[in-house]
């Protein structure tokens, strides 16, 4: 022991790194032991990213079907603040086009992939079926005229 202690006399400078690297390997054990999940790497960025939904970036398929007729659009958003925006974009990409009214959620639809819809007919949309991987919104006739006039169209926002 006093050997032990004639040679921490000689050389305190490797005594107190020593001391130091345990007291430091003690405390940061404690404070990430009590931190527990709460502490994230760089490695689980990707893993966070996959669990949690990308609300911004949307699958839509827009499903139209007029008198016996169907077509559909497909394409995929980055937003879907409003179904404005969705037909925006798809008059951007110059696959529809339309004209809105100045009341709520009505559109007149007046071309369709390049074909002129001769029949006036305007549609509001009515969300039909919500769920976790995907929203439906019914695009149904507005104000309702004869049935074999009527068509439906159905935008189907899906998750990636």
């Amino acid at each position: 022991m006093k050997k032990f202690l004639l040679f921490l006399q000689d050389h305190y400078m490797i005594a107190a790194l020593v001391s130091f690297g345990i007291v430091y390997f003690v405390f940061f054990s404690i404070a990430s032991s009590s931190i527990g999940d709460k502490k994230s790497t760089i490695d689980d960025e990707p893993r966070k990213q996959a669990e949690e939904p990308d609300n911004h970036r949307t699958q839509v398929l827009l499903i139209i079907e007029n008198n016996g007729k169907t077509s559909s659009l497909s394409a995929e958003m980055f937003t879907q603040n409003s179904v404005k925006d969705l037909f925006e974009f798809f008059r951007e990409k110059g696959l529809l086009t339309y004209e809105t009214k100045s009341y709520s959620n009505t559109v007149r639809v007046t071309e369709i992939n390049g074909i002129k819809n001769t029949q006036t007919m305007e549609w509001k949309l009515i969300q039909k079926n919500n769920s976790e991987d995907s929203t439906e919104v019914e695009l149904t006739q507005f104000p309702k005229t004869k049935i074999t006039k009527q068509g439906v169209y159905i935008l189907r926002f899906t998750r990636i």
